[in-house]
């Protein structure tokens, strides 16, 4: 098990250069919690399991050479997660 968390701890390094500033907490996630840091104006980060909220109030540096006319593509493939478009 040490050896999964540590490969989850230099994954989430990797990704590093997609954000910046934040508060770093390290918490369990709890509803509570989410909702309270919710109140801040940045990113909220969860660790790969969701079982903990490792970042709030962070800023999302997209990627300026993906074409895209919002941030959310931009972020999401350089990290390899999946993006979908917003619904009106």
């Amino acid at each position: 098990m040490p050896a999964q968390a540590a490969d989850r701890d230099r994954r989430a390094e990797d990704l590093s250069f997609l954000n910046s500033g934040g508060i770093k907490l390290e918490i369990d996630y709890t509803p509570a919690f989410l909702y309270q840091v919710a109140k801040m104006d940045g990113a909220i980060i969860l660790n790969a399991n969701a079982t903990k909220i490792t970042m709030a109030n962070v800023q999302l540096m997209p990627d300026p050479t993906i074409l895209s006319h919002e941030t959310g593509p931009a972020t999401a493939r350089p990290s390899g997660c999946p993006s979908r478009p917003m619904r009106s």
